[in-house]
């Protein structure tokens, strides 16, 4: 009898704590809110940790943004061009300032080792010199952004002929635009077909046309032919003749845009070697003609 009781009481315990497993209780409201308070108060105190870790250049660049940016200084076309590059705004002016404070430091450096070989400064001309060649310093990250960015677009515009170009020919073998787009972004390599494969993507997992974000990755990053690539295929996007159709005129007027820019490249590099040769030959003249000239002058 003793046995009995004891395994039905086992064997109910055991349906009782399945039942509880299977089927857990519902927490209290005030316990779930006192779970998520804490969870948002380690959040908080994660981010102040990673912010209170920042070196001097990223505190110093995020200074300087929110400052320039109160006060009206936008940067648009350095923001267009730090899209393009990947950077951050924060690190851009970050860099900048590096820049300016060790182009100053190298004049005040200088001068301090001639005043102490002997050789004297004004004051005056001192401070212009260290105030003059900072903020000349501080411009030089401006210019390996703006190489960079030309750089970029001149590859993401051969990459988008390339890319309307196997667009086309997914189309004409018989597959539909929706699935011809990715796979042609996926053939290739390098930025631009990265950048492409992954704008398609968002696209089809936010239910986004892909003109449309064809035409947003254009605007962000200034590029003129994707913006017109979107806008122009947006109006036929339901009829896949006339897709194909805009797609190779597209493709055609971009190759002939790019032969026209490689010209223009060729013709600039042809004229500054031509410009060099005049230099280099004027040297080699004046080496020549010196000593006969001074030769006559002492006469």
């Amino acid at each position: 009898m003793t046995i009995s009781l004891l395994l039905g009481g086992s064997f109910g315990l055991a349906v009782c704590l399945l039942v509880y497993a299977l089927v857990p209780p519902r927490a209290a409201l005030a316990h779930q809110l006192g779970a998520f308070d804490k969870a948002q108060t380690r959040q908080r105190v994660r981010q102040q940790a990673v912010t209170t870790d920042m070196d001097w250049r990223s505190r110093a660049g995020r200074w300087l943004t929110t400052s320039l940016v109160a006060r009206g200084v936008l940067f648009t076309k350095t923001r267009e061009r730090l899209a393009i590059c990947e950077i951050p705004l924060e690190q851009h002016l970050a860099t900048r300032l590096t820049y300016g404070l060790v182009g100053g430091l190298s004049v005040l450096v200088a001068s301090v080792v001639l005043s102490v070989t002997g050789v004297s400064f004004a004051l005056v001309p001192t401070l212009g010199g260290i105030v003059l060649i900072g903020v000349g310093a501080s411009f030089l990250p401006d210019l390996d952004i703006r190489n960079e960015a030309v750089g970029r677009r001149r590859e993401m515009r051969r990459g988008l002929s390339t890319y309307l170009d196997l667009v086309t020919m997914s189309l004409a073998g018989g597959r539909g635009i929706q699935e011809a787009l990715p796979l042609a972004a996926s053939v290739g390599s390098g930025w631009a077909f990265e950048q492409l494969s992954s704008t398609i993507e968002r696209a089809q997992l936010s239910g986004q046309t892909p003109w449309a974000a064809l035409t947003e990755l254009g605007e962000r990053l200034a590029i003129s032919e994707l913006v017109e690539l979107g806008a122009a295929t947006e109006l036929v996007a339901e009829d896949g003749a006339k897709v194909r159709d805009s797609l190779k005129a597209r493709a055609s007027s971009s190759r002939r845009r790019q032969l026209a820019d490689n010209e223009k490249l060729i013709g600039d590099r042809n004229m500054l070697i031509m410009v060099a040769t005049l230099w280099l030959a004027a040297g080699f003249g004046i080496f020549l003609l010196y000593p006969a000239l001074t030769r006559v002058m002492t006469i």
